[in-house]
């Protein structure tokens, strides 16, 4: 079974790797992901931030809602 953790985006940190910055929901320490899984090339990367995310093994791997990423973090 694979862990994924709901994380705010916080920040474009490249367009063009589609690199974007994350925070834990909690405000925790922040790390630099990829975006490429979730990225949209109808719409820039900055659409991103303050959204939230599911993260494992270093990418964004979908989208998820506010209500949803608080719930998963209260599991962890």
């Amino acid at each position: 079974m694979c862990i994924a953790l709901p994380c705010e985006v916080r920040a474009v940190v490249d367009q063009q790797q589609s690199l974007i910055s994350v925070s834990p929901t909690d405000g925790g320490k922040g790390e630099v992901v990829s975006a490429a899984l979730v990225a949209n090339p109808d719409r820039p990367l900055s659409d991103l931030v303050g959204c939230f995310v599911l993260i494992h093994a270093g990418f964004a791997i979908s989208l998820i809602d506010e209500a949803d990423a608080r719930s998963r973090r209260q599991v962890f």
